[in-house]
């Protein structure tokens, strides 16, 4: 981690020698921050995605259940959406867990 090269000494000793390390350690420390920066940038974008795809479904499942039934056939298609929706609960809920999490990541 950056944390772990900016704790190091900038200088060691080697036998009868002294070696200047600081400026190394600045060369990791920007390299390291450069992956950090374009894996947060690219795990940002992959849950973006995920999230507003996750957000249009149930917001079409809303939607559809809002739809006052006029006729038995559409009372069962609101009753077979709601079926649909209870059986999809867990897997709706996981991937709500999963997004959660990358965000924390993100977060830190």
């Amino acid at each position: 981690m950056v944390s772990d090269a900016k704790a190091l000494e900038t200088e060691l000793e080697v036998d009868f020698m002294r070696i200047s390390v600081g400026p190394l350690l600045e060369s990791i420390e920007h390299h390291a921050r450069g992956w950090i920066g374009g894996i947060t940038k690219l795990m940002n974008a992959m849950t973006r995605t995920e999230l507003v795809e996750l957000n249009e479904l149930i917001l079409d499942f809303g939607s559809s259940l809002e739809r006052n039934p006029d006729t038995l056939e559409d009372l069962k298609l609101i009753l077979n959406l709601v079926a649909h929706i209870g059986a999809q609960n867990m897997d709706i809920e996981l991937q709500y867990t999963e997004l959660e999490e990358r965000y924390r990541t993100l977060r830190m």
